[in-house]
């Protein structure tokens, strides 16, 4: 099931990164509108590929998957009805689940 619906192209990410960092691999990333985290994984990817040691920050606003009716009752937010009913709370849950999966 895909959470994200419209997530940034990773190989353009990679593509740019590799343009912005070439002579500097040890560049921090950051990324305000981190969501589906694509352009960590195209850092991770970008070093794995050069050596480099660039790092990234990622920054999400804990934006709910859900709204609630009068009675209380949740209800998935448009767009983000396939997170909701994965069981997340908020956007910012879905790749900190995920990366600690991975540690």
């Amino acid at each position: 099931m895909a959470i994200f619906t419209n997530p940034k192209p990773s190989a353009l990410i990679k593509y740019l990164l590799d343009a912005a960092t070439y002579d500097e691999k040890g560049a921090t990333i950051l990324d305000f509108f981190a969501e589906s985290a694509t352009t960590a994984d195209a850092v991770m990817q970008l070093n794995a590929e050069d050596g480099g040691n660039r790092q990234f920050i990622m920054v999400q606003l804990p934006e709910p998957t859900f709204t609630q009716n009068s009675d209380g009752t949740k209800v998935a937010r448009k767009g983000s009805e396939s997170a909701f009913k994965a069981g997340y709370q908020s956007i910012d849950e879905i790749r900190i689940k995920g990366y600690k999966k991975t540690e």
